[in-house]
């Protein structure tokens, strides 16, 4: 239930962002989601008086809807892990890879966190 609850409420926040991706092969792409954390990250460190702070909560909830439904399948995030954790390390991934952009947003968000938090089993 925990996991439906958290994916009605993921697509009902990108709502917005899935109408503009439009034609795209994905809802959300790498660069919707690169361009919505620098809004995040904008609201987050109060540097800029331009920014969304609707689609920086968007690129957060839909970074934890992903690791919430794929945790354990991949990658394996620990407890006391927390949500800015799991959306650092993300961003910090999306940076390193711009040449991935264009690709679907949830398996990037997947390989960022297979690399940061590895099953070890």
């Amino acid at each position: 239930m925990k996991h439906l609850v958290t994916t009605f409420a993921v697509v009902s926040m990108l709502a917005p962002v899935m109408v503009r991706a439009g034609a795209a092969s994905a809802f959300v792409t790498g660069n919707d989601l690169h361009d919505s954390l620098l809004s995040y990250d904008r609201v987050a460190n109060h540097t800029s008086e331009r920014f969304d702070p609707m689609a920086g909560m968007q690129a957060f909830g839909y970074i934890e809807g992903v690791a919430d439904a794929r945790n354990g399948i991949g990658f394996c995030i620990s407890s006391g892990v927390t949500p800015g954790q799991i959306v650092a390390v993300t961003e910090k991934y999306l940076n390193a890879h711009p040449e991935q952009w264009n690709l679907p947003a949830s398996p990037l968000v997947v390989a960022a966190l297979k690399k940061a938090f590895p099953c070890l089993r």
